[in-house]
């Protein structure tokens, strides 16, 4: 049986993030009726004065409406002119809640999921006559979401995500609009082009904006540049950009790469920062920010050096090349800090050979791949594995998946040593497995359910 099994340091931070944003689960059964819902807010835009008047009958025949098509209304908000509204519905599927609008020839402008347990309903009514309440969209920042609450006179009252995280609905109370504006941009947005730069623009006015750099991440076990990030000369220019159409040129972020074993890593990438913050200077932006990303490395089969060689190493860096100067910094721990904080358990389905000259024994498991274990993608990640036959005579082997994909096979090009005596049904603990398992796990790929995870 697959299961991750994380130990306490990731119970603790899991707990301390779970209660503030919630997610979408991928469906909720409802009441007794034994089906599914989904749960939307329906953003409509109305003409002043269109919602004066509206009496207990005709919200009767609105939700007798809806039962038509099973949906049913949760709860409302509206803006101070009652010119815009933000309707909670229930129902099976975004089709039937436009059904339902349709039938009751209400508006639609955008339709968005969100989580079906949201909390207990929250008092719509101002909580002063200089307070309004505000619902803030926001585009790849939950953890901004999460990280002013409460700030520049603004309020935070509930958010919603939804399921990929991509997107965050906040709900703050604050005496204007301009207050909420401030939270929400505080956090600033990651570009690397031109055309990112004005995407950000038009739904951020006024927002921060860093630029990310390219960098070879030599040293690292998993690469993380190339998909993102730009040459560091037309950094310059994308911030130029921004400054010019109104945003905020706020810094440079880069990533050296997950799982960096080299401490000095940091080094060449805060030069070229260093580099863009002056060129920047000449043109006028002062840069304050350097987002250094993660690349802690943890554990497993290679000793690694102690996080406090890596902070040293990174403090002499900032001081060499920004000497007193030096900007407001930010890097995450990543998998340094949870990645021996799981243990997959796996079952042997399959011990076999190609051919009877074949001397590399090939073991399949009831986990590969694309149920958690994506990092071992070119052999870049290479777990350590606990046998109940540890200490036998051992011979290497290639890993392999479950599914039917010729892809999922783990280790091959350099074969895993296992113990001869391995057998059909042994139980295996895949250790370190706290980070990037249970999230990289599809879902029902050929009939495989998601990796289940205890907390211990």
């Amino acid at each position: 049986m697959r299961a991750l099994i994380p130990l306490l340091p990731l119970l603790f931070m899991t707990a301390a993030f779970a209660d503030d944003v919630a997610t979408l689960p991928a469906k909720t059964t409802v009441g007794g009726n034994g089906g599914t819902a989904h749960r939307y807010i329906i953003e409509r835009t109305f003409p002043a004065g269109a919602l004066d008047g509206v009496d207990a009958a005709a919200k009767k025949k609105v939700n007798a409406n809806n039962a038509t098509v099973g949906v049913s209304w949760v709860q409302s908000y509206a803006n101070a002119e009652k010119t815009k509204t933000y309707c909670e519905y229930e129902g099976p599927s975004e089709n039937a809640v436009r059904k339902a609008a349709q039938l009751n020839g209400l508006p639609v402008d955008h339709v968005t999921e969100v989580p079906v347990k949201t909390g207990a309903k929250t008092k719509m009514a101002a909580t002063s006559p200089q307070t309004h309440r505000y619902i803030v969209t926001l585009s790849g920042k939950v953890d901004a979401a999460k990280a002013n609450k409460d700030a520049n006179g603004a309020h935070w009252v509930t958010s919603y995500a939804n399921a990929e995280k991509t997107k965050t609905y906040a709900i703050y109370e604050a005496a204007s609009e301009s207050a909420v504006r401030d939270v929400a941009t505080a956090a600033g947005a990651a570009v690397d082009s031109v055309a990112e730069v004005e995407k950000v623009a038009r739904a951020a006015p006024g927002a921060k904006v860093f630029c990310r750099i390219l960098y070879d991440c030599v040293g690292a076990e998993w690469p993380l540049s190339r998909k993102f990030g730009c040459d560091p000369d037309m950094a310059v220019d994308v911030l130029d950009h921004a400054k010019r159409l109104g945003l905020e040129a706020y810094g440079i972020s880069f990533h050296v790469g997950s799982q960096q074993r080299k401490v000095k890593a940091w080094d060449r990438a805060l030069a070229t920062a260093a580099a863009v913050f002056r060129d920047c200077a000449e043109r006028g932006i002062n840069l304050s920010m350097v987002n250094m990303g993660g690349g802690f490395p943890t554990k497993y089969l290679k000793d690694v050096p102690a996080v406090v060689q890596y902070g040293r190493a990174i403090f002499r860096a900032l001081r060499k090349h920004f000497g007193n100067a030096i900007p407001e910094t930010i890097i995450e721990p990543g998998r340094g800090m949870v990645g021996n904080a799981g243990i997959i358990e796996t079952e042997v389905v399959l011990i076999s050979k190609k051919s009877d000259e074949d001397e590399v024994r090939w073991v399949y498991l009831d986990i590969g791949k694309f149920g958690g274990l994506a990092e071992t993608m070119d052999e870049s990640i290479r777990y350590p594995i606990r046998t109940p036959h540890d200490g036998d005579e051992l011979a290497p082997c290639v890993l392999a998946g479950p599914t039917c994909d010729s892809a999922d096979v783990m280790y091959e090009k350099q074969p895993y040593a296992l113990p001869v005596s391995l057998e059909i049904g042994d139980k295996l603990l895949i250790e370190g497995t706290g980070a990037y398992t249970a999230t990289y796990s599809s879902v029902a790929f050929n009939g495989f359910a998601p990796l289940k995870t205890y907390h211990i």
